[in-house]
């Protein structure tokens, strides 16, 4: 249903072959629904080590690169060492 209501769902399954993370669906909604509204990702980085476990059916370098390209902002929450 989701893939109905919501093409990029179904784009992004297209383009990577997997399923789209939580937190790539919570922004796409959010934008969806706030277009100009300012969205910060908080310690989200997909291709990259945030010490937790990522799931191999997550495209994490697509969403890596879709950030990038979309210049979606990302901050890290850790003190710096």
């Amino acid at each position: 249903m989701v893939e109905s209501v919501h093409a990029w769902m179904k784009d992004y399954r297209h383009a990577t072959g997997y399923h789209p993370t939580t937190g790539w669906i919570a922004y796409r909604l959010l934008r969806e629904q706030f277009p100009a509204a300012r969205i910060t990702l908080v310690d989200f980085c997909p291709d990259g080590d945030i010490g937790t476990y990522k799931w191999p059916k997550h495209d994490w370098a697509w969403e890596a690169v879709f950030y990038r390209k979309h210049g979606v902002e990302i901050v890290s929450a850790r003190a710096r060492e």
